[in-house]
């Protein structure tokens, strides 16, 4: 029986030769041939009429990955609290929210494989905004946590001008302009 990829009902783990499934197929219209629509591991068959995918609760945890993007956000935070612990908590909150929406956005978009719009998704302008108060670390953990608009040419190209316009922000505001009123309320 043939199957597409995108049948393979799981988020994080592709078919393997020699592996026995289980699938339900469509009714075939006319001359086209039968395939199978949903395709799941044997003993995993409840998961077959569920349109969240057998593994939907799991993180697709790229280990290495995950781990240079906490290190670089945890510098980045580190760095900031040493001038102002008011901001680096500002950002620390502002990077929990990202966390948060890209794991949605990566939850809805898992359901919503294979169908049209972009329904529930959160859109990538919002994304980027909350990257831009200071949620990019966090937005980049969640990138690596859940391996989410990891691929997207032009989302990654945009993610890093928001982080850089925020590094440079808080640059400016920090150690550039130390005197002003705003920063001095800031500081440590």
């Amino acid at each position: 029986m043939f199957f597409h990829i995108s049948a393979f009902h799981y988020t994080s783990q592709r078919p393997q030769a020699g592996q026995q499934v289980s699938f339900y197929c469509n009714r075939p219209v006319g001359s086209e041939p039968q395939k199978a629509l949903k395709v799941v591991l044997s003993g995993h068959e409840a998961s077959l009429f569920s349109d969240r995918p057998y593994d939907y609760h799991e993180l697709n945890l790229n280990m290495r990955k995950f781990l240079c993007y906490g290190l670089s956000g945890t510098v980045y935070l580190l760095a900031v609290n040493h001038y102002s612990t008011k901001l680096a908590v500002f950002y620390l909150l502002a990077s929990a929210a990202a966390f948060w929406l890209y794991r949605s956005d990566k939850q809805t978009a898992v359901t919503q494989a294979g169908k049209t719009g972009y329904l529930g998704r959160v859109p990538e302008k919002k994304l980027h905004q909350i990257g831009l108060i200071g949620g990019w670390p966090g937005a980049l953990l969640a990138r690596g946590a859940f391996n989410h608009k990891t691929g997207k040419a032009s989302f990654i190209r945009v993610f890093w001008l928001v982080a850089a316009i925020n590094i440079a922000i808080t640059y400016a505001l920090l150690i550039h302009y130390a005197d002003n009123p705003l920063a001095l309320l800031l500081k440590n």
